[in-house]
């Protein structure tokens, strides 16, 4: 995922393990909870199905967290890239519980044009299904054969399909906190040219689809008056607690936005007065007994070049 926020959320950083493009790869504490609890899914399924010993079972079962967790790592390396090329700093690269989590601002100076944030937002998803698509002509390409070693790395190549492809396909779904929200968000932003529209709607958007996750999972099985799968329940549960926390986070922040918009630009200056060096104290004392609010007064050269001004506050005169 994307996040235009400075501090990124997802967990507090347990180490950098790398830089890319000067900013720091950080794994979250709670990515090390995320790497257990997947292992606890796939090993039973190598060491049941498969009929491996223990050691194998172990083995390849970090091999396959190892795939799943590379493929999070090319998500988030393919935002901080395009971040990258599109001007912006890229502030940290992280590894949560969650999955990850790119933050990155734009560089001091330098605006952005609306819509930018949509090629960055994609370019995560656009990396995982281009894995996906290569892995999936790698598999029609794959003799057949019968032996072990060639049916296990088939099984780890369909792994990296099936883990990019869900990575893909998820992260596209059109409501924040998925970078497919940062896409509807970015669009919305450049037909109205309103930043806080755009995040309204991509805020509610993420609610529908947190309710939606809930339906489609429970729904079938109540029309069919057939008991919910429980391990299904939780899992839909717990996805759509997850984007509707990230959906709210995203709306609580567009009122923020909508006052900025409507904050006029002359609300923030002050009038500048300006003194030559041979001004005298009389005008000296009049400037400072200028209307509350007004700039410090500027002392300028012969030449009309600013070279100092004159702090109101600390001095008597």
């Amino acid at each position: 995922m994307t996040q235009r926020d400075p501090a990124p959320r997802g967990g507090r950083e347990s180490g950098e393990f790398w830089r890319y493009r000067g900013a720091p790869v950080l794994l979250a504490r709670g990515w090390w909870l995320g790497f257990l609890v997947l292992g606890t899914v796939f090993f039973p399924s190598w060491r049941n199905s498969w009929g491996l010993g223990s050691g194998e079972a172990l083995l390849l079962t970090v091999a396959q967290c190892a795939l799943l967790a590379g493929s999070v790592l090319l998500h988030e390396l393919s935002h901080a890239e395009v971040a990258y090329r599109s001007g912006r700093t890229v502030l940290s690269v992280s590894l949560t519980f969650w999955g990850g989590v790119t933050a990155s601002v734009p560089q001091s100076g330098i605006s952005e044009r609306p819509g930018r944030g949509a090629w960055i937002a994609a370019a995560g998803p656009a990396a995982n299904l281009a894995v996906a698509a290569v892995a999936r002509l790698a598999l029609s390409a794959w003799p057949a054969s019968a032996s072990l070693t060639a049916s296990v790395a088939h099984q780890l190549l369909w792994s990296l399909l099936m883990f990019n492809l869900a990575l893909g396909l998820f992260n596209l779904l059109p409501g924040y906190p998925m970078d497919g929200g940062h896409v509807l968000d970015s669009v919305v932003t450049r037909i109205t040219g309103r930043g806080s529209v755009g995040r309204l709607v991509a805020g509610w958007a993420g609610r529908l689809v947190a309710v939606a996750v809930l339906v489609a999972v429970i729904l079938p099985d109540l029309l069919s008056a057939s008991r919910p799968d429980s391990l299904s329940v939780i899992w839909a549960v717990f996805i759509a607690f997850f984007l509707w926390t990230g959906a709210s986070g995203a709306l609580r922040t567009a009122p923020l936005l909508r006052r900025r918009e409507s904050l006029p630009v002359e609300a923030l200056l002050r009038p500048v007065v300006f003194l030559q060096a041979d001004d005298s104290l009389d005008r000296v004392r009049r400037l400072l007994g200028r209307p509350r609010g007004a700039a410090d007064p500027h002392l300028r050269d012969p030449a009309r070049d600013t070279i100092g001004f004159i702090n109101a506050a600390s001095c008597v005169v």
